[in-house]
């Protein structure tokens, strides 16, 4: 993770010549900084409202964690490591934290 600094922004947003946005290249680019953005937006909106809304977002009501593009962040897998205390994860516990594990990829 970085700092955010005025320099390093101004980094991230200039393009190079002929390359646009969602055509970065697989060593990261605009895409992944998006997405890191909107995660953290996110994780800060979650913490800034009741538990039980955080965990009806993330858990459905058989105990599963939502399938959405944001379970790859490993902050968001903290977050759902929260609710694993609830009655509806408890018999199946061990896959769904199997499940989450294998999502995290940022």
């Amino acid at each position: 993770m970085f700092h955010l600094k005025t320099s390093r922004i101004a980094e991230r947003i200039a393009v190079d010549a002929g390359r646009t946005s969602g055509y970065e290249s697989e060593s990261g680019g605009a895409d992944m900084m998006i997405l890191n953005g909107l995660t953290y937006s996110l994780i800060l909106l979650l913490h800034s409202v009741y538990d039980y809304v955080a965990g009806d977002l993330r858990v459905d009501s058989d105990g599963a964690s939502n399938p959405w593009l944001f379970a790859g962040s490993r902050y968001i897998a903290e977050i759902d490591a929260h609710f694993d205390y609830k009655q509806e994860r408890k018999e199946d516990l061990e896959r769904i934290i199997e499940i989450r594990e294998s999502r995290i990829f940022y």
